[in-house]
């Protein structure tokens, strides 16, 4: 199968004027994206929308603009009567299996204006990006995202073992993805619209990448492996047979390991085999001769060997190391199956 190098996006804008001028300094840095930007009430749109039942020049990933609903000029009352969501629905029935991805300034985000809208948002984008985050990795993020979309669109249906290479996942994880998958999946890819490449995506980004347990992020494996973010760093070289570089692995913020794996390089050292010891983070450190001023420290009693990761309930943006003791079940996340376990502390 040919490799696909050629990316093309189509951003739908209000401030198609400004985002034109993004666009064109975005693909100034990457040679092989093209960004075509048009206004929501073009007259082009139309003939586009034609083109893609056609099966015509079609566009890798879309980009619109949450809020399409604004003032066609602040002079005016007009507004337009196409909002975001509005438009990645018309996309989204045309061209099921293609990615749409929403933008809007950080703020807004931030603040939780897609709250009330939130399960339309989450149905119809399969990603939400600000305009900050256009601006500084959209040559990075725009252009990679496409090409997994496109690896797993192309890929072959009815496969379960396709889906796992499109994973890289060790054997070791093997009944473990078979176990999580959805049913519509379990079989491969299969038909446009229930168990399609999207749906599929989107079990990647907010189930298997965002949820720790079969796949663990920096911190979360430190942790495990009961040592600090720091002397982690320094023996990562001795767990790359761990790391996951699967799908939307290039434009994931963080690194992840696969957990089956770590234990896999773990307990098959001999220290490990003769140790009496059974927990991961207390055997790790002999194993990788952790010094004891970078053991991983509950961040609530002080104490080594945290067992897991927690959220700071009076601050959801910090998570530290934890025991089970001095944390408490998450109040709003349920465990999963397969799944750790989300966790709370008072600091």
């Amino acid at each position: 199968m040919k490799t696909k190098t050629n990316i093309s996006v189509l951003w739908i804008d209000d401030e198609s004027q400004d985002r034109t001028t993004e666009a064109n300094n975005i693909m100034s840095k990457r040679k092989n994206l093209k960004i075509q930007v048009l206004h929501p009430m073009d007259s082009r749109m139309e003939d586009l929308l034609s083109s893609f039942k056609a099966r015509k020049s079609i566009p890798d990933l879309f980009l619109i603009d949450y809020y399409l609903d604004q003032r066609t000029e602040q002079t005016t009352n007009e507004r337009f009567g196409a909002r975001g969501l509005s438009v990645a629905a018309r996309i989204r029935e045309i061209l099921p299996e293609h990615p749409i991805y929403g933008v809007t300034n950080f703020t807004a985000k931030k603040d939780g204006v897609f709250a009330s809208e939130a399960q339309a948002a989450n149905m119809l984008f399969d990603n939400l990006l600000s305009y900050k985050e256009i601006q500084r990795l959209g040559q990075k993020i725009l252009y990679l995202d496409a090409l997994d979309y496109a690896l797993i669109r192309s890929s072959k249906r009815d496969s379960f073992d396709k889906l796992l290479s499109l994973l890289n996942s060790p054997d070791c994880a093997r009944e473990i993805i078979h176990g999580i998958l959805p049913d519509d999946l379990i079989k491969g890819i299969s038909s446009v619209k229930s168990g399609n490449s999207i749906s599929f995506a989107n079990w990647v980004r907010n189930v298997l990448l965002d949820k720790p347990g079969i796949l663990y992020n920096d911190i979360y494996s430190a942790t495990y492996l009961g040592m600090d973010l720091r002397y982690f760093a320094k023996i990562k070289n001795r767990l790359k047979s761990a790391s996951y570089n699967g799908v939307f692995s290039k434009t994931n913020s963080q690194t992840y390991w696969w957990r089956c794996e770590l234990n896999h390089i773990l307990f098959s050292t001999k220290i490990a085999v003769s140790s009496n010891k059974a927990n991961p983070w207390e055997i790790a450190p002999l194993v990788f001769k952790t010094p004891n001023n970078h053991l991983s420290k509950c961040v609530v009693c002080d104490l080594p060997y945290p067992e897991t990761i927690g959220t700071n309930v009076k601050d959801d943006s910090e998570v530290a190391p934890v025991h089970f003791k001095c944390s408490k079940p998450h109040p709003f996340k349920k465990r999963e199956l397969y799944f750790d376990e989300f966790r709370v502390f008072e600091p």
